[in-house]
């Protein structure tokens, strides 16, 4: 199709693989399951990546900032752990933000080894 189209981002790193189990992640499984991928992800993450998804979810304007977080030290994990825990509806736009957020932070590569755990 449009392959082309993405050469010039695949300069700094080859990110399709993760979208398209980003978007197989939301597909694939319910919420609960979704859920515990994510805080799957979430949990290997280090802190300062952590810091800038928080920032990258703030900046989507999908979590109020102050309200949801404090960054200290291993405090803000609990905090997106807690918020993905509180997640009751079936509405998708957090964890689909959350998911298009640690593409952008990550290398694909805790995506992929967390979808084969679990298939």
């Amino acid at each position: 199709m449009s392959g082309d189209t993405k050469t010039v981002e695949m300069d700094k790193k080859p990110k399709d693989v993760m979208k398209v189990s980003s978007h197989s992640l939301l597909e694939c499984f319910n919420l609960e399951k979704r859920k515990s991928l994510l805080l799957q992800m979430i949990n290997s993450i280090n802190d300062c990546e952590i810091e800038d998804l928080i920032d990258k979810l703030f900046e989507k304007k999908v979590i109020e900032f102050h309200q949801m977080f404090t960054i200290k030290d291993g405090i803000i994990k609990k905090n997106v752990s807690d918020l993905i825990q509180g997640i009751k509806s079936e509405s998708d736009t957090l964890l689909k933000a959350l998911i298009e957020v640690l593409n952008e932070i990550e290398n694909g590569q805790i995506v992929e080894e967390i979808l084969d755990k679990n298939k």
